[in-house]
């Protein structure tokens, strides 16, 4: 099987006219001069659906080729195609079930749009050659743990051989994740890291833009562009755990904490969303929501604190970081596909 295909593609009038007779879309816009010079375009532009017709034959004819049934396409607009135009199509297999395919102008090379689409095939056989190429070239599969410098990440990375720690560059966990792009394959994505509580009174400060920036906009930019990373080098199974805390409830800190409060509040729904796209690949999104735990930022509890929290609990315990990274492991082992886009509260049946 192909791992890349190229070939040009001339879209005019003509074919615009030919297009919208069989796909039902006679919208004007895309064959009539007259009618288009009246538009903000002011020239016929091509169908979207033509595109996807070319990912189409990228599929039937090229990657997989034979046997190829497509269970999704997905493409992303970013110029209008004005005809006539010649325009180079660019299929890359990217995973064992995905191609990626670009599209864009023969002479300027400017990019109209890009996409990517998930398949399988129809023979048993077939499938079964394409898993053992793809395992000769298979890269070893690690855990990347962010937060690594804190005690839960510390006793992770103790706790889960072969785990790799990210270092924080420049605001940012995801940008120490490139580096390791061409050299292993990722079994989990642990994310530990996150702003410290900020002790700001939302309504008196002064600094609102760079509050939001660094307790808000970056952490989620950067969960975001770990998924993607994931998406990209994970492997069946692969997981993203993303450490939640009722701490971050609005009240359980006397609202000293408002812009920790709103970003940590926000996880419930990336995880919501992210597990959606993360499903497709047989990946998952889980977040795992503990409650007080003696160490890390509570590190510095007295004997009193430790007393309250424990009156809080059904079993007058308070958990330590080890209990809390045996937890995560027991939800690293749970392969199932319903874990996908679940919060985990592992509270212990905690008081408020």
């Amino acid at each position: 099987m192909k791992k890349k295909i190229k070939f040009n593609s001339i879209l005019n009038i003509e074919g615009s006219k030919k297009f919208a007779s069989f796909s039902g879309d006679k919208n004007k816009i895309h064959y009539d001069i007259n009618f288009a010079k009246k538009t903000k375009f002011k020239k016929p532009i091509a169908h979207g659906a033509y595109l996807i017709a070319l990912m189409s034959r990228i599929a039937g004819m090229e990657i997989p080729g034979k046997n190829a049934i497509v269970n999704s396409y997905e493409i992303f607009f970013k110029k209008p195609i004005y005809l006539p135009c010649k325009i180079v199509v660019q299929g890359e297999l990217v995973t064992s079930q995905e191609v990626s395919v670009k599209f864009y102008d023969f002479e300027s090379n400017i990019l109209y749009a890009e996409g990517s689409y998930i398949f399988s095939l129809s023979s048993l056989n077939k499938q079964k050659k394409i898993k053992k190429i793809d395992s000769k070239k298979k890269l070893p599969a690690r855990t990347f743990i962010t937060g690594a410098t804190g005690d839960m990440g510390k006793i992770l990375h103790k706790g889960l051989k072969g785990s790799i720690k990210l270092e924080l560059k420049k605001s940012y966990y995801h940008k120490s994740l490139i580096k390791y792009k061409n050299k292993f394959s990722v079994k989990n994505i642990i994310h530990c890291g996150w702003p410290s509580p900020d002790n700001q009174s939302m309504l008196s400060d002064n600094n609102t833009n760079k509050l939001i920036d660094y307790y808000i906009k970056k952490p989620i930019e950067d969960i975001i562009e770990i998924a993607k990373f994931l998406k990209k080098n994970g492997n069946k199974n692969s997981k993203l755990i993303l450490i939640g805390s009722t701490f971050s409830k609005p009240g359980r800190h006397n609202f000293k904490y408002p812009y920790y409060s709103l970003g940590k509040s926000s996880l419930k729904t990336i995880n919501e969303i992210i597990s959606l796209e993360l499903g497709k690949f047989q990946m998952s999104s889980v977040i795992v929501e503990f409650d007080i735990i003696d160490g890390g930022m509570n590190s510095s509890l007295n004997a009193d604190q430790i007393n309250q929290a424990s009156d809080r609990s059904p079993s007058g315990q308070v958990p330590n970081m080890t209990d809390i990274v045996k937890e995560i492991k027991w939800v690293l082992k749970n392969n199932s596909y319903l874990i996908n886009g679940s919060t985990i509260k592992l509270t212990g049946g905690n008081l408020p």
